[in-house]
């Protein structure tokens, strides 16, 4: 059997050794693909989509003081950045979370969001971000009458910040 060269364009050129068998097979695989190509960009522009649209519905939830509702909202937002690998989206809506479940009144469920997001702040080495959500898991803290990790955190918290002058968590004192 001889082998054929054939140059398909699209964007660069793609040249293939086939046997002239399969090349029609070939072919047809890849124009499958190509095809097939925007559907899966489509999808994952979709999933982004609906991430940002979740966190945005668990805001106005919460902003219209259902609570709840907002939970719903930004657990779901905040599974999907999470599968997405958009770890900071990811951080920001669990601190929101957190918030929604202390409306509600439920400390403990804040507080295990709070840690799960430092445990995740602490992987993207951002050290104002992981100062930020310490601050936010201290006063959580606080609620559930654990003071002693409560202190701990809240000072190694503004230590952190007025050592790189973010004045978001301390508060504008240095």
């Amino acid at each position: 059997m001889e082998t054929a060269s054939e140059t398909i364009d699209f964007s660069s050129r793609i040249t293939m050794k086939v046997k002239n068998r399969g090349a029609s097979k070939t072919k047809f695989s890849l124009l499958r693909c190509l095809l097939l190509l925007p559907g899966l960009l489509c999808v994952a522009t979709g999933i982004i989509a609906d991430s940002r649209d979740l966190a945005d519905q668990g805001q106005r939830a919460f902003q219209n003081g259902d609570f709840s509702q907002a939970a719903i909202d930004w657990q779901k937002a905040v599974d999907s950045f999470r599968s997405q690998g958009n770890t900071n989206a990811e951080i920001l809506t669990s601190v929101s979370l957190a918030s929604a479940y202390q409306s509600i009144g439920q400390q403990r469920r804040a507080v295990q969001a709070l840690e799960d997001a430092l445990g995740r702040a602490e992987t993207t080495g951002d050290r104002s971000r992981v100062t930020w959500v310490k601050s936010k898991l201290g006063a959580a803290l606080i609620m559930t009458l654990e003071a002693e990790r409560a202190d701990s955190l809240l000072r190694e918290s503004l230590e952190a910040a007025r050592a790189d002058k973010d004045s978001k968590v301390c508060g504008g004192h240095s």
